[in-house]
């Protein structure tokens, strides 16, 4: 006996086929559970429902309180991570006999002699978005090398390693001081030669823009511009016509393929007319196709007309056995041809110093002839160079940027300031002409190229050119058309 008494402990007897007395508790257990496991089973099925979000919970942690900050300004700004191809960069100086600031010519020593030539293949864009910029650069090179040199006051290599740059920036010239050091790219595994022309450092090269032969002319000007818009990312993306501008305080110019009112005739003539009068051209794309880069800009470099006999691929048949003569193929004399073709050519440089054009004329084609190579100095070398028609020019490309860079003309340039909130003249100029000229009068405002951080946009410029007579003024009312300020 277990049971609490005077019985307590008592053995008796009890026969196995007799159930046992039923135990109170165990029924009201047995109740209990029979109602709850219905319960129990809904609840458990809820809990299989919300386990998703449960474990995404715990995975998430504790919401973060830390409020919305940029990294590149604040307290903490210098403490900001750098990116993993900023940390691939070391930067060097490069100095003779390794470098120096123009082509050498003579290969004095220890690169003392600088004096050379300055060429378009001197320019290679590097891993800077500034095709832009790099193009304006090789397109100023190849048809007016005496306006990069106006770049650089002094193209003498400099002991103390610091030159000076000069750029029109927001309407006026302005001397930029740089020195000989630039970001180095770590060599790669396999080695080998630095691309684009470039001269390979110790362990790298030149990550930026590079210079061909060690000349440094490129990359101090490209350093000077990135340096006054505060950084090399700021002068990623952007058009010809505005490096042409920076570069020469001179008007530009843009042709766009895309417009109603282009004609290709009378475009075709003013290509020509510019390039004779020693006009820097520039063209950009939209999209890629048959070797040609999208969204890329292009030098420019010669535009010309020629009359001459395309060489043409042609298959002989001849009858009989093979013994007899058979099949052959040939090449037909261009000059034993037949008529005349007058030429349209476009000679276009390519600012990655490679990946040139496939189609109709190219390196690779078989149209050119003995006499047109050498008269174009066509070559088969992949350096970014490359002829095409003007037909497929104007299909593969969207617009030419030109800039009006007149020899021996002058230039001046004046401040002036507009009020706030007011569409009333706040000041005029005077000038006096004494004969019959050309005038190119142009309104700047000052770019808002890396100045993401200040509140400061532009607006609607009106130029009204009235004519002096016996002192009287004609009155010209400027309207704004569509955000677009227009004479009346």
């Amino acid at each position: 006996m277990s049971k609490d008494g005077v019985n307590q402990g008592r053995l008796f007897w009890s026969c196995p086929k007799r159930p046992s007395h039923p135990n109170p508790q165990m029924q009201v257990r047995t109740m209990l559970w029979l109602l709850l496991w219905p319960l129990m089973l809904l609840l458990v099925l809820l809990l299989l429902m919300l386990l998703p979000l449960l474990v995404l919970t715990l995975l998430q942690g504790k919401r973060c309180s830390m409020p919305f900050a940029w990294a590149d300004t604040g307290r903490d700004s210098s403490e900001a991570p750098h990116t993993a191809q900023a940390l691939g960069l070391r930067w060097e100086r490069c100095r003779p006999p390794l470098f120096s600031v123009l082509r050498r010519s003579g290969g004095g020593q220890g690169g003392a002699s600088i004096r050379g030539a300055i060429r378009a293949d001197d320019v290679g864009q590097g891993a800077v978005g500034d095709c832009w910029f790099v193009s304006a650069l090789a397109v100023l090179a190849a048809s007016r090398p005496d306006l990069v040199l106006q770049l650089l006051p002094s193209a003498e290599v400099s002991p103390s390693g610091c030159y000076a740059a000069d750029l029109f920036l927001d309407g006026g010239w302005s001397s930029v001081l740089v020195d000989d050091s630039f970001p180095i790219s770590q060599a790669k595994k396999s080695g080998g030669a630095s691309g684009r022309g470039g001269v390979q450092r110790e362990g790298g090269k030149l990550a930026f823009c590079r210079g061909k032969e060690g000349c440094l002319w490129p990359c101090l000007i490209e350093k000077a511009y990135a340096k006054e818009h505060a950084s090399f990312a700021a002068i990623s993306g952007g058009e010809i016509h505005e490096a042409l501008l920076d570069l020469t305080g001179l008007p530009t110019e843009t042709v766009s393929f895309s417009s109603q009112s282009f004609d290709s005739e009378v475009s075709w003539l003013r290509l020509l007319s510019w390039h004779e009068a020693g006009f820097p051209q520039g063209c950009a794309t939209s999209v890629s196709a048959d070797g040609i880069v999208g969204n890329h800009a292009y030098s420019l470099l010669e535009v010309r007309e020629i009359a001459a006999r395309p060489a043409e691929q042609t298959k002989l048949q001849f009858g009989g056995s093979s013994s007899g003569g058979g099949s052959s193929e040939g090449r037909v004399d261009p000059e034993d041809a037949g008529g005349l073709q007058l030429l349209r050519f476009c000679r276009i440089r390519n600012p990655w110093g490679k990946t040139e054009w496939k189609g109709a004329w190219s390196d690779s084609s078989s149209l050119w002839s003995a006499r047109l190579k050498k008269e174009l100095g066509r070559t088969e070398l992949n350096d970014g160079t490359f002829w095409m028609l003007y037909s497929d020019f104007i299909c593969r490309f969207t617009q030419v940027d030109v800039c009006k860079a007149h020899k021996g003309w002058f230039s001046m340039s004046l401040e002036g300031c507009a009020a706030r909130n007011s569409l009333s003249c706040t000041g005029c100029f005077e000038l006096e002409v004494p004969a019959t000229a050309w005038t190119y009068l142009m309104l700047l405002q000052k770019t808002k190229r890396g100045k993401a951080k200040q509140k400061y946009f532009m607006t609607d410029l009106t130029l009204v050119l009235c004519k002096l007579t016996a002192m009287l003024v004609l009155r010209v009312t400027p309207t704004v058309v569509h955000r677009l300020t227009r004479v009346a």
